[in-house]
């Protein structure tokens, strides 16, 4: 009992003076010491320092600008300003009678067209409407041709049997009618008087008329 009672004393001053000496000794402040990097590292890092250095954009200097493209503008008519109006063109007397002129100079003949009045001695064309006909004789048809003008011309022409359309068809005397459009290059002769009759040997109907 003796020797137990000894043995924890001993161990109890052993665990005394051990917590003792901890306490009393003050650890010194241990400095931290940066290991060196090694060369491998620095160098990467330095390289990606200068490659960020090297593709940075310096801000504070220009830049060049491209030009700019000035793109054609149409000005459109402001309110106050009207829009421009295209004249009219009427139609020429030229399209009278399936587009041929009524007036003027025939440019393949050189012929005067519809005079305003009868000329005597030189040819000059008829162009106009059939206002009335005397077919009797068939081989001596008279027709009075009305130009667009109000001028009348009593046309002799060649028989019914030799007068054609401008297409080259025919028809038939009882087919003949007021208000058809013909055409001759006319003739009358210098001494023929007062009269208003003149010659032709090419009449030719133009169209059929209304």
């Amino acid at each position: 009992m003796n020797r137990k009672v000894l043995l924890i004393g001993i161990v109890l001053l052993l665990i005394l003076a051990a917590c003792g000496g901890g306490a009393s000794d003050t650890p010194e402040p241990v400095t931290a010491v940066q290991a060196p990097a090694e060369s491998g590292t620095s160098s990467n890092t330095n390289t990606a320092n200068t490659s960020a250095s090297d593709t940075a954009v310096d801000t504070t200097q220009p830049t060049e600008e491209a030009p700019l493209v000035e793109e054609a503008t149409v000005e459109e008519p402001s309110a106050d300003q009207p829009a421009a109006v295209e004249p009219t063109v009427e139609p020429a007397a030229a399209d009278i009678f399936a587009g041929l002129p009524t007036s003027g100079t025939d440019p393949e003949t050189g012929l005067e067209i519809n005079p305003s009045e009868l000329l005597q001695g030189v040819e000059f064309i008829v162009r106009g409407k059939i206002v009335s006909m005397n077919l009797i004789p068939q081989t001596d048809p008279e027709f009075l041709i009305e130009s667009p003008d109000g001028v009348k011309f009593r046309v002799q022409s060649q028989g019914i049997a030799d007068i054609y359309f401008l297409d080259g068809t025919q028809i038939a005397a009882h087919q003949y009618r007021q208000g058809m459009i013909a055409q001759a290059t006319v003739f009358q002769d210098a001494g023929a008087g007062l009269t208003t009759v003149v010659e032709s040997d090419d009449l030719t109907l133009i169209s059929l008329g209304e």
